[in-house]
């Protein structure tokens, strides 16, 4: 809620209050007042104000919505249309403290039916940006670049100044993912960062961008009636930023449940499988998808961005209701509020209002939301479990590709691939059970402590222990090997760099270009290999 010097009067319904919006264009490079508007030249009680945060059924984070400005003005007046406005009210005579309630762009001005007056419709600056087309911007950037200096550099851009303020995700660093030579509006780039903050975008009173957060409802707290009277048992005071008293609305409406609390975040990937979550027990989490600035991050990453944003969105529990109330402008969309009939105490969150009237005004403010976050919440939470659950994999596909797979147990019962390539692959413990099969099968690097498998083909393995049935390499690095047993071991060329050998050596059928090599092993002593026969 704005702290106005005299906010508390818009509550007294006989205050007397004065309006004035001035009109200015830009002409010649140069700003001209174009009409000064005062009640004598407004329609009674014709002023209407529309603002929200999310109007849709339930919480949607990221949301910007524009405001709508409408008031009905006598057809003596300058035309209005592409104006600026700016719209003062004036209480109780105080004109040395004016409020300020915005600031707006005129979309039309149009005469109505009798002709004796003309309907006036603003915006304020966030409704022109799905218009803008931001692709030579996106194109000149340099990737990569931290969300911080992609946000600021789009504000310049667009020409809208935006608060000054630290996000979750600024020092998070992104990628270029979109399609540079596609048409791309500003409003889907700032609801994608206002959504990967949890946040939602509104252009405040000031005429500036700001990213709201829902505060956190603190409920009164009472003593129970079987403690002992102190003076430190006195009720805790609500935490909440407009309480309404029981006459300073008229009607409301509620619903008989409180939307659950926010307890995780999950981020959907491109192929719209969970790519990161907070943890695997959410039971009403926070779904971001399709974010293209969370494409080609990594895990960790991803992660990261995840933990990030959940402090400020989880505990938002409120309930859904409607209010009719005294109009006042000091409250703002993402503000919590409180009413109480003869039964319950009511709180929730300002998601959108319609503030309407000049000398009587009134509010109708709203939210909505489902108990749990989405109705695929089942599906969700089957993933999750999931993914816990799992530890083999089955995957039959035609094209495979692991950039980089680090996990501490790995478990393949089968990978059948046309084209299955690896670039890295570590791990405590590798079990393949059944077989390793491709058309093309290339796996640059293995590192492992323990590696079991029955067919097995590398470039270069290095291991603390192997066991295999047919071991086919170029190059075996076994430095540390301390039983190494080979049944079959066939190639056109085998070198052994450092055998450690303190238990045995087995061959049972080598097929060598040398009859006879010797070495030294970790403890000086000579081992002798010898050709045995093809």
């Amino acid at each position: 809620m704005i702290d106005y010097v005299n906010k508390d009067l818009f509550f007294q319904d006989s205050i007397d209050k004065q309006w004035t919006i001035t009109a200015t264009k830009v002409v010649d490079n140069e700003t001209v007042t174009v009409a000064t508007l005062h009640n004598e030249d407004l329609l009674y009680d014709s002023i209407s104000l529309n603002e929200a945060l999310s109007s849709s059924d339930g919480l949607v984070f990221g949301r910007c919505e524009s405001s709508r400005l409408e008031f009905t003005v006598y057809n003596i007046v300058s035309p209005l249309k592409g104006c600026e406005l700016t719209v003062d009210i004036v209480l109780d005579h105080d004109t040395e403290h004016p409020f300020r309630l915005g600031t707006y762009i005129v979309d039309s001005d149009k005469p109505v039916a009798e002709r004796l007056h003309r309907k006036v419709t603003a915006y304020d600056r966030l409704s022109k940006l799905n218009e803008k087309d931001v692709k030579d911007w996106y194109k000149a950037l340099t990737f990569p670049m931290t969300i911080k200096n992609f946000r600021d550099s789009l504000f310049n851009y667009i020409g809208i100044t935006q608060e000054v303020v630290e996000l979750p995700q600024d020092n998070i660093s992104i990628v270029k993912t979109l399609n540079e030579d596609e048409d791309m509006s500003a409003l889907s780039i700032v609801q994608a960062i206002c959504e990967l903050n949890g946040a939602f975008g509104h252009i405040g009173r000031d005429d500036v961008f700001h990213y709201k957060y829902l505060p956190l409802i603190i409920k009164a707290l009472y003593p129970g009636t079987d403690v002992f009277p102190a003076e430190d048992l006195y009720p805790a005071d609500w935490i909440i930023d407009v309480p309404f008293s029981r006459n300073s609305w008229m009607n409301a409406e509620y619903e008989d449940y409180e939307c659950k609390t926010i307890d995780g975040v999950v981020i959907m990937g491109e192929d719209n499988e969970i790519a990161a979550w907070t943890k695997q027990d959410a039971e009403n989490p926070f779904k971001i998808e399709g974010n293209f600035l969370t494409f080609d991050l990594d895990k960790t990453t991803l992660t990261t961005i995840a933990n990030n944003v959940l402090p400020k969105i989880h505990d938002r529990i409120y309930q859904p209701s409607k209010l009719e109330s005294l109009g006042n402008p000091c409250m703002e969309v993402g503000d919590s509020f409180y009413f109480n009939d003869r039964y319950f105490i009511v709180a929730s969150y300002c998601l959108s209002r319609t503030l309407s009237g000049t000398q009587l005004l009134k509010d109708s403010i709203e939210s909505t939301g489902d108990e749990d976050r989405s109705k695929d919440l089942s599906s969700i939470s089957k993933q999750l479990q999931r993914l816990k659950n799992k530890s083999e994999f089955d995957i039959d596909v035609n094209s495979a590709r692991i950039h980089y797979l680090e996990v501490d147990h790995v478990t393949v019962a089968q990978l059948n691939a046309a084209n299955a390539q690896i670039s890295n692959l570590w791990a405590s413990e590798a079990v393949i059970s059944g077989s390793l099969s491709a058309a093309i099968g290339r796996i640059g690097t293995i590192e492992a402590d323990y590696i079991t498998t029955v067919t097995f083909q590398a470039q270069s393995i290095n291991a603390n222990k192997i066991t295999a049935g047919t071991l086919s390499v170029n190059r075996l690095n076994a430095d540390s090997v301390t039983n190494l047993v080979l049944e079959n071991c066939t190639g056109k060329s085998m070198t052994i760099y450092g055998l450690n050998v303190r238990q045995s050596f087995e061959l049972g059928s080598v097929m060598v270009y040398w009859t006879t090599k010797s070495f030294t092993d970790g403890d000086g002593n000579t081992v002798t290999l010898q050709y045995l026969g093809r």
